[in-house]
């Protein structure tokens, strides 16, 4: 053999390693999945604060207790990739209960949510600020567009730092008697780690709460 072959082969394959390196040092699209992961075995216990208007009692009521999601299996959703999580709720001080199960499961494209028998999108890749998409494209509930505010940016979320979240902005509709909002945060490499929702009735006049709920659920540990 002569030597420009072994040349040409040797520069060949420097050439594929440099450009394996360089290509791992940037994330692949396909790792944005990591915002939505499917981990058995995995547990997030979440704080929650939530306040209850009654109109006819004219008070409001505080609850707070936490929520704790185990994926306990693996399950295959016509063909898509999926876990089946138990939800577990306790107050303070108290024994865990369980309190439901749902699922969640990936495409190439999207992450949907099955929860209280109602199918969600909750996520769609990869993540960009702005973009837009149906929330409620499998189910019947009549369109929800669902919108990136930010991807990628760092926060501390209940005294948590994180690295990498995105938020999603699932409703904001408000007017002068009613208000609907609702905010999902997504971390890499953990999933869900805050939700805030507010569903309130107010009064034309002074603005003031009539009645709905508020509540705040936010990220304690995860494992």
């Amino acid at each position: 053999m002569s030597i420009k072959p072994l040349c040409y082969t040797f520069l060949t394959l420097t050439a594929l390693i440099s450009c394996k390196g360089k290509h791992e040092v940037a994330e692949p699209i396909g790792l944005h999945q990591s915002y939505f992961p499917l981990k058995l075995n995995s547990r997030i216990t979440y704080q929650v604060d939530s306040t209850v208007y009654n109109d006819f009692s004219n008070i409001s009521t505080l609850y707070s207790f936490e929520l704790k999601d185990t994926a306990v299996s693996a399950i295959n959703e016509f063909g898509r990739e999926g876990i089946l999580i138990n939800r577990y709720k306790r107050a303070s001080g108290q024994a865990w209960a369980y309190q439901k199960s749902f699922s969640r499961a990936l495409t190439d494209q999207r992450a949907e949510e099955f929860i209280d028998n109602v199918r969600y999108v909750r996520f769609t890749f990869p993540p960009a600020p702005g973009k837009t998409w149906n929330g409620n494209t499998y189910n019947n509930l009549g369109e929800q567009p669902y919108k990136f505010v930010d991807v990628d940016v760092s926060q501390t979320i209940n005294g948590i730092a994180l690295d990498s979240t995105a938020s999603v902005q699932e409703i904001n509709e408000t007017n002068l008697i009613r208000e609907d909002y609702s905010l999902a945060t997504y971390a890499k490499n953990i999933g869900l780690v805050k939700r805030e929702v507010r569903a309130l009735d107010k009064d034309i006049s002074s603005g003031k709460i009539k009645r709905g709920f508020k509540y705040l659920m936010q990220i304690k540990s995860s494992l």
